[in-house]
């Protein structure tokens, strides 16, 4: 029998930084400036949000709206990212509650 024990890997929403950033940026208010801003990159929105030192923190609550869209869906749409950028869909967008939404994007 091994003695050794190996030191449990920190999972990010453990943190006491993961706490702090919920406190600050909710889905609603990310929903909200992506209506007002579609899309921005993540450092933009990185940068507006003023949360630079805390990109593992963002990255993952990003990966839990956008893969998990449904939860947060009547809380202010659905947040979609799309070549490198991220767009929030009103719930009346009927591309919003397709599984893989088409974002036309004009440039």
């Amino acid at each position: 029998m091994d003695t050794k024990t190996t030191p449990r890997r920190m999972n990010i929403v453990e943190t006491a930084d993961y706490e702090n950033v919920l406190q600050r940026v909710t889905f609603e208010k990310v929903a909200a400036y992506l209506k007002g801003n579609q899309g921005k990159t993540f450092d933009n929105i990185l940068e507006d949000f003023e949360e630079t030192d805390n990109r593992l923190c963002m990255e993952h609550l990003f990966n839990v709206w956008v893969n998990n869209w449904n939860t947060f869906f009547q809380s202010g749409g659905r947040i979609v990212q799309k070549s490198e950028r991220f767009y929030c869909l009103s719930p009346r967008n009927p591309e919003s509650r397709k599984r893989v939404p088409n974002i036309i994007v004009n440039m």
